[in-house]
């Protein structure tokens, strides 16, 4: 069974675990840069490149303190 959660295609698989290795290589790297990456790297589709930003960007960015 398959969710929203799971990327779809073996590209995106691996570019969600490049992501992975970069973040645990280096916890404070700039994860929008790496994500920018990964679609490069992995030539992703705009379709795949938005869900990779929806889910390591815009899914875990904290909100503006008041």
């Amino acid at each position: 069974m398959s969710s929203d959660l799971e990327p779809k295609g073996e590209s995106l698989r691996r570019a969600v675990r490049w992501i992975s290795d970069q973040r645990l290589a280096n916890p404070h790297a700039d994860i929008k840069a790496i994500v920018n990456e990964a679609g490069l790297r992995y030539n992703l589709d705009p379709p795949d490149q938005e869900w990779l930003w929806h889910a390591f960007v815009v899914s875990h960015s904290e909100p503006d303190a008041p």
